[in-house]
């Protein structure tokens, strides 16, 4: 989905109820407000007392929830591609994806880790914008070839093994696959946006 019309994907997503309510605050136990802080500090975050509403829905299937966040903290936090890498990776994918949700919490955080506003603000075009490095240029290119195709052509592969390692290249088709199925599920149950996170508007 790399061209589509923002205000409508929201309309689609955020314009309806959310299908999975949140847990409610008498269902929050000490472990859902120790998972939830663990999960905002890998990425960056530091916890309050509000847990995201992302959290408190998915906890509904705990065994889950653990599985998917135990691997996203691996990717983040003992991964072989470095942050600012990866957080180019997820806002291509979460862009590509149509995902408010994944889109609008991951700018913040691919600020942090080294993107400008500049970059994040030429995202939305991806591989095809002015400005980019050859470097960023082939990571985003990656992306989208396997975004579409679920397949890299020789060209890009050679571009992207011209600086990654062997155990880079093999992490991130699994980043990739990782950010879209994270989407997915967000798109699916119509993820709530939290408070000042703007969606596919968010730069």
């Amino acid at each position: 989905m790399p061209n589509f019309d923002v205000e409508a994907r929201h309309a689609e997503i955020l314009g309806q109820p959310e299908r999975i309510a949140p847990l409610s605050p008498d269902e929050v136990t000490p472990d859902v407000v120790e998972t939830s802080a663990n999960i905002l500090r890998v990425m960056g975050i530091e916890p309050t007392a509000d847990i995201p509403p992302y959290v408190r829905v998915c906890l509904r299937h705990p065994q889950l929830f653990h599985a998917h966040m135990n691997f996203g903290r691996m990717l983040a936090g003992s991964g072989k591609i470095v942050r600012r890498d990866l957080e180019l990776v997820v806002l291509r994918t979460g862009w590509l994806c149509g995902a408010p949700y994944e889109w609008g919490e991951h700018v913040g955080i691919g600020k942090r880790m080294g993107l400008t506003d500049a970059e994040v603000a030429r995202l939305p075009e991806g591989s095809a914008a002015t400005g980019w490095s050859d470097r960023d240029r082939a990571i985003l290119k990656a992306v989208e070839e396997l975004v579409e195709s679920y397949a890299i052509t020789d060209e890009t592969w050679a571009a992207i093994a011209s600086f990654w390692s062997e155990a880079q290249l093999l992490e991130f088709p699994i980043v990739v696959g990782v950010y879209v199925m994270t989407g997915m599920q967000q798109n699916a149950i119509r993820l709530r946006l939290n408070a000042g996170n703007k969606g596919l508007n968010e730069r």
